[in-house]
C-alpha cells in the first residue's frame, strides 16, 4: 500500500515551491475560476511540482502533485495542457496516480531542445469529492540541450547499512540522485524483509518536488536483521536503475564493530601515542620533546601511561605495527623502534634502518606498513623513493629494496591481500597516482606510469591528488582537488577508483558525483578497521564518510580549531577516532571522538592538550 504526504508537509512544500517559482518568474497570474464548487471536502490545490535541478531534459515528463485525492476522470488532456511559446498545444499522454495524487504529462514525441513551454492545470480538475481547483495553475519551463540518458541511482539511505540498535519504529529513507517517477515507486519495487526473508508490510510516501522516498513500517520492526531492496524505479525520462540496491541494518544492539563501548574484560581498547617533534627541526628552548602515550578506556577516556613522555629520539612521524612503535627521524636519517609493553609503556628504543647508501637521500619522513604488518615502508621524499624493510621479532629492521616515488609523496595504503599499494601526490601541480606491486619479500615495484592514472571526468579544471585509502582489494579512495596551473579551483573531493586484477585503476566518478570535502584542505584520511567509515582530516575539522555499495556518503563533521585543524587521523577497533591538531605556538591537542553510526561526538575529557609541544605523529595500537 502506498500513502500520500498530506496537510502540514504539503503546506511546507507548496510554500517552498511558490518561492522557487516566483524567483524564476514561472508562476502566471491566476485566472478567476468560472467553475462553481458544489461538491464536498477541501478545495484541491497544486501542492508540489517536480522540477529538475540541472535543466528540463526534452524527453522528461511533467509531474504535478495535488493536495487532495483527485477524480481520475477529470485529469486528462483537456485539464493538463502543455503549450509552446505560440500557444500551440503539445501532444502528450496524461495519466493519474491515485496513490500519490500525481498527474503526469509525457510528451510524445519529445519536446524541442532549448525551448520554453507553459504547463497549465485548469479548473476542470476536481477532487473525488467534486471540488474543483479555484483557479487555473500555470508554470513555465525551458528545456535543455541534451536528452536525459543518465540512470536513476540511490545516493543515500537511512538507517545506514550495517547500522545497529535501530529503533523498531524508525522510518526508512531512500534518497535518489534526482526525482523518481512516482508511478514506479511501488511496494513491488521497494521490499523490506526480516532475517528469515519474510516480507514486512510498509507504506510509502513521497513528494514529487524532492528526491526522497520515505518507507514507514505498518507495525514495529521485528528484532534482528532488516533488509531493504530497491529495484525497478526510474526517473522522469524513463531511465531506470541499472541494478537493485540492497542494504541491511539491525534492530538488535551490539558492542562490536565501532560504538566506543569496547568488548572483553579489559577496560582499555587501545594505546595511543603522539610524537612531539617535527622532522628535522631543533628542540624548542625549555621544552622536552618526546612521545606521549595514553591508555584508551571503552568510553574514550584517556589515561596517561607510566613514564610518559618517552624520549622521541627526534622522531617526527610514528606508526604502530606488531608490538612496536616506529618513529621516523628525517634529520637523523634513521628509524627508531620502541617495544610496547603489556601495559602500553614504551621501552628499549632501538635506532636502526639508516638509509641505503645508494640513495644518498634526506629522510625518512613517514612510515607505512603492509596490512599483515610484516614490513615497514619509509618515505624518503627528498630523494623520491620508498624503502622497504622487513621487521624482525625484536623490532629491528632489514633493508629489502626501494621503489621510485616523488618529492611530495604521501603515505602508502595497501590492498587487503597486500598485493598492491597506492599513494598520490601533486608535486609542482603535476598530478600523479602511484601504484605498486608488492613482492613476496616485501619489495615494491612501480606498477604503472603515475601520470597515466585516470582522473574524474566532467570537471572544468585538472585535478591534484593527495594520499590514498584502500578498501579491501578492489577499491581505493583518493582525495582530489580541482586545480588549474598550480592554483586550487574548488573544494576537495573523494574519488573512488576500481582496482583491476593487474593493479591498474579506473573510475566512473565525475566532478558531479564524487562527494565533496567540507572541512577545508585535506591533511590525512583513513578507514576504520571495518572499512565502513572513512575519516577525512581537513584544515578546519574532521569529516566522516560512510562506505556502502561502492559509494561514499558524508555523515557528520566535527570542527577542529586553530593551526592545521585535523592534522592526523587514526582509528582503534572500538569506534574511537583520534585526531591530532598541531600548533607550534601553543602546543598540540589530541581529540578523541566516539563514532556511532557515522556520528562523531567528543569522548569524556576530550580534547587532551599538550602544552609547549609541537605534535607531528600519531600512532594507535588497538587491543582486540
Amino acid at each position: 500500500m502506498r500513502v500520500v504526504m498530506r496537510s502540514a508537509l504539503f503546506s511546507t512544500i507548496a510554500f517552498t515551491l511558490s518561492i522557487y517559482l516566483a524567483s524564476c518568474g514561472s508562476v502566471s497570474h491566476p485566472v478567476v475560476s468560472t467553475t462553481t464548487n458544489s461538491g464536498s471536502g477541501p478545495v484541491p490545490t497544486v501542492a508540489a511540482l517536480a522540477m529538475q535541478t540541472n535543466g528540463v531534459a526534452p524527453n522528461r515528463k511533467q509531474e504535478v502533485q495535488f493536495s487532495e485525492a483527485m477524480d481520475a476522470t477529470t485529469i486528462n488532456a483537456k485539464t493538463f495542457l502543455v503549450t509552446d511559446a505560440g500557444g500551440n498545444a503539445v501532444p502528450g499522454v496524461v495519466s493519474y496516480d491515485a496513490d500519490y495524487n500525481v498527474a503526469t504529462f509525457a510528451p510524445t514525441p519529445a519536446l524541442k531542445t532549448d525551448t520554453q513551454y507553459s504547463a497549465t492545470i485548469t479548473t476542470g480538475a476536481a477532487s473525488v469529492g467534486g471540488m474543483h481547483l479555484a483557479a487555473n495553475y500555470s508554470y513555465q519551463f525551458t528545456t535543455r540541450a541534451e536528452t536525459d540518458t543518465s540512470p536513476l541511482r540511490v545516493t543515500n539511505v537511512s538507517p545506514f547499512p550495517d547500522e545497529a540498535c535501530v529503533s523498531a519504529t524508525t522510518k526508512i529513507t531512500i534518497t535518489f540522485n534526482e526525482e523518481p517517477d512516482a508511478s514506479t515507486v511501488t511496494a513491488a519495487n521497494i521490499v523490506v524483509t526480516d532475517s528469515n526473508g519474510n516480507k514486512i508490510p510498509v507504506s510509502l510516501s513521497l513528494s514529487v518536488s524532492g528526491t526522497n522516498v520515505v518507507v514507514t513500517p505498518n507495525a514495529a520492526l521485528p528484532t534482528g536483521s532488516i533488509t531493504v531492496t530497491v529495484s525497478g524505479i526510474g526517473d522522469l525520462a524513463d531511465q531506470m536503475m541499472p541494478q537493485p540496491f540492497t542494504w541491511t541494518f539491525t534492530t538488535a544492539c551490539t558492542t562490536s564493530g565501532g560504538g566506543g563501548s569496547g568488548s572483553g574484560s579489559s577496560p582499555n581498547t587501545a594505546y595511543v601515542y603522539v610524537s612531539t617533534m617535527l622532522p628535522g627541526t631543533a628542540v624548542p628552548s625549555g621544552t622536552t620533546p618526546g612521545i606521549f602515550g595514553w591508555a584508551v578506556h571503552a568510553d574514550g577516556t584517556l589515561v596517561p601511561l607510566t613514564g610518559t613522555p618517552y624520549d622521541s629520539r627526534g622522531a617526527g612521524d610514528i606508526g604502530a605495527a606488531q608490538n612496536f612503535v616506529f618513529g621516523a627521524n628525517a634529520g637523523g636519517e634513521n628509524i627508531t623502534a620502541w617495544t610496547i609493553g603489556s601495559d602500553g609503556t614504551l621501552s628499549n628504543p632501538n635506532t636502526s634502518a639508516t638509509p641505503w647508501a645508494g640513495t644518498a637521500s634526506e629522510g625518512p619522513f613517514d612510515v607505512s606498513f603492509d596490512t599483515a604488518q610484516k614490513d615497514l615502508y619509509a618515505n624518503y621524499s627528498m630523494n623520491g623513493t620508498y624503502q622497504a624493510y622487513s621487521i624482525a621479532s625484536n623490532g629491528s629492521l632489514s633493508f629489502v629494496d626501494y621503489a621510485n616515488a616523488d618529492e611530495s609523496s604521501s603515505w602508502l595504503s595497501f590492498t587487503a591481500n597486500d598485493t598492491y599499494a597506492y599513494q598520490s601526490a601533486c608535486y609542482h601541480g603535476d598530478p600523479a597516482i602511484f601504484g605498486y606491486t608488492r613482492g613476496s619479500d616485501g619489495g615494491l615495484t612501480l606498477t604503472f606510469n603515475p601520470t597515466m592514472a585516470p582522473q574524474p571526468s566532467g570537471g572544468k579544471y585538472g585535478w591534484c591528488p593527495w594520499g590514498a585509502a584502500t578498501i579491501g582489494s578492489s577499491n581505493v579512495i583518493v582525495a582530489e582537488q580541482p586545480n588549474d596551473a598550480m592554483s586550487a579551483m574548488g573544494p576537495w573531493q573523494m574519488v573512488n577508483f576500481a582496482i583491476a586484477v593487474d593493479g591498474s585503476l579506473s573510475t566512473s566518478d565525475t566532478a558531479t558525483t564524487a562527494p565533496t570535502v567540507t572541512v577545508g584542505d585535506v591533511n590525512d584520511y583513513r578507514f576504520d578497521p571495518t572499512q565502513t567509515w572513512l575519516a577525512v582530516g581537513g584544515s578546519t575539522g574532521v569529516q566522516i564518510f560512510h562506505w556502502a555499495n561502492g559509494k561514499l556518503t558524508s555523515t557528520s563533521t566535527v570542527p577542529i580549531p586553530a593551526a592545521k585543524g585535523a592534522f592526523r587521523v587514526r582509528w582503534d577497533a572500538a569506534g574511537h577516532l583520534f585526531v591530532l591538531n598541531t600548533n607550534s605556538d601553543t602546543g598540540s591537542t589530541l581529540y578523541v571522538l566516539n563514532v556511532v553510526n557515522g556520528v562523531a561526538t567528543p569522548a569524556p575529557g576530550s580534547p587532551q592538550f599538550i602544552p609547549n609541544q609541537t605534535g607531528s605523529g600519531l600512532a594507535v595500537k588497538p587491543l582486540s
